[in-house]
């Protein structure tokens, strides 16, 4: 019951307020399912912390000043230049990381992931490749996935619209990955649990992949959150993603199969009729992009009340998360939970 009540309530979404579905995207039904996922919620919207421009800065001028830097420094004062997008400094001190020590694993994925913040995909995917052979579980348990995905942005990142990806970043088909007749029926076994994890940490670790929201999409769908899989779709639409027709066909089959089940059908529910699944269900889509949105302005002001905090420091580290939320709760700014 609760899986078809999920079903009418996306399926009104992607009607876009149509009065023949009463179930429109509604707030308790949302809330429902943030109540068990709130975090896949705030990776979706990014409205989890990320440290801004001005700690960064601190930190860059904290190390500069205590003079002779250790392996962790030099990673820290680099990780600082790439998150201020600094890219020349950065270089220069994982250089002198590396010589240091050419094996040290967090040395050779740093100096990975910064050459994917600025595109060059081959070089990222050369040394993860190498800090993978230090350290074959990754990063936060990623393992190869991370890798994975930086070959396959090589190949696809400028995909041609008239030749779309077919694979996700797993090699798995889009075809296959997400099938428009099963909603919430997966089993929920501890392999499963390990991919949500990876998955999750995916898109933690880079918010702009967009296929990561896709498969992570997929995800969802497959365990009933039907809302924050068609936000996760919806998302990794507004990155671009190098395949928006799967895209579409992902919003449009919750529509499409509202209230169908394998071997079963409501009484009450009756086949949408053809000419309506081929509606662009904008307003659906302008509710899903306006949460992604506040997501986004959450995370601005998470920065800003961040640097506030910072002034008249000298360590960075003496603002914590927990301060920078206890400031936000006094200004009363909450991450979203609703439409």
């Amino acid at each position: 019951m609760e899986r078809r009540k999920a079903l009418c309530v996306l399926g009104a979404l992607l009607a876009g307020g149509s009065r023949s579905f009463a179930c429109l995207w509604d707030t308790d039904t949302l809330a429902d399912e943030v109540a068990i996922q709130a975090d896949s919620l705030d990776l979706i919207l990014g409205q989890f912390p990320h440290h801004g421009d001005v700690y960064y800065k601190m930190r860059i001028e904290r190390i500069l000043k205590q003079g002779e830097m250790s392996q962790a420094d030099l990673n820290d004062i680099a990780v600082a230049y790439v998150r201020t997008k600094d890219f020349k400094s950065a270089k220069k001190y994982l250089a002198k990381a590396l010589a240091r020590d050419p094996k040290h694993y967090e040395t050779l994925s740093n100096i990975g992931v910064t050459a994917k913040k600025q595109g060059d995909f081959a070089k990222g995917a050369e040394y993860i490749e190498k800090a993978l052979a230090i350290k074959p579980g990754g990063h936060m348990g990623l393992g190869d996935w991370y890798l994975k995905a930086l070959l396959w942005r090589q190949k696809h990142e400028q995909a041609n619209p008239q030749e779309p990806v077919a694979v996700n970043f797993l090699g798995q088909l889009y075809s296959e990955s997400f099938s428009t007749k099963h909603y919430g029926m997966d089993d929920a076994g501890a392999g499963k649990n390990m991919g949500k994890l990876r998955q999750a940490m995916m898109i933690k670790n880079d918010q702009n992949f967009a296929d990561g929201f896709l498969f992570f999409g997929d995800y969802l769908k497959g365990k009933g959150a039907l809302h924050l899989a068609f936000l996760a779709h919806t998302r990794a639409m507004m990155l671009g993603h190098q395949n928006p027709d799967e895209i579409r066909r992902r919003r449009r089959a919750y529509l499409q199969y509202h209230g169908t089940f394998p071997g079963k059908r409501s009484k009450r529910s009756k086949p949408i009729k053809a000419s309506m699944r081929n509606k662009p269900w904008a307003k659906g889509i302008a509710k899903a992009e306006s949460m992604i949105n506040k997501g986004a302005e959450w995370l601005a002001a998470y920065k800003a009340t961040e640097a506030e905090l910072l002034k008249g420091e000298i360590n960075e580290k003496e603002v914590t998360i927990k301060m920078v939320e206890a400031r936000l709760a006094q200004k009363k700014i909450q991450r979203v939970r609703s439409i």
